[in-house]
């Protein structure tokens, strides 16, 4: 094969793989909304959730199989990595819910994510962003890694 034509094959490959990733973000998306919109209208008539309408788990993604025996904080790191877009704090709670996640805490969730989330972002390995007037958060790209890498060693070296 020729260099071209394994190029064109990467590039045309490399498109499918980012079309398929935003067919599976949008579907993962109105599964979510759609459970969460079968809660609330548990919450409307009887006040709670109710096991009648109980909703079974997404199936994990395949980057996600130790999702269940992780801890907090890697579970959402692993979240933020497996998103095809930023999230919000909200939208993490709600996908580690969708996937039967247990070990958020149940008095406030929030405040426990907001908490991993200023680690994430203390230890460089999150990036906040602002979408909508409203932060959101994305694991770092490689290129920014390794920029970050970058800038650390050269601070050492002074």
């Amino acid at each position: 094969m020729e260099p071209k034509e394994i190029a064109e094959l990467r590039e045309k490959w490399q498109a499918e793989i980012n079309g398929l990733v935003k067919m599976k973000a949008t579907i993962d998306g109105k599964i979510m909304g759609l459970q969460t919109m079968i809660k609330g209208l548990d919450y409307m008539e009887h006040g709670a959730p109710t096991n009648q309408t109980k909703l079974d788990p997404l199936p994990l993604p395949p980057e996600l199989a130790d999702l269940h025996s992780m801890g907090l904080t890697p579970a959402v790191r692993a979240i933020l990595t497996e998103a095809a877009r930023p999230l919000r704090p909200m939208q993490i709670r709600d996908r580690l819910s969708a996937y039967a996640y247990d070990k958020l805490p149940p008095g406030n969730p929030m405040a426990a994510i907001h908490g991993v989330l200023r680690r994430l972002l203390d230890m460089g390995e999150a990036k906040k962003v602002v979408i909508g007037s409203k932060p959101a958060y994305r694991t770092l790209t490689m290129s920014e890694k390794m920029e970050q890498d970058t800038e650390k060693m050269v601070m050492r070296n002074r």
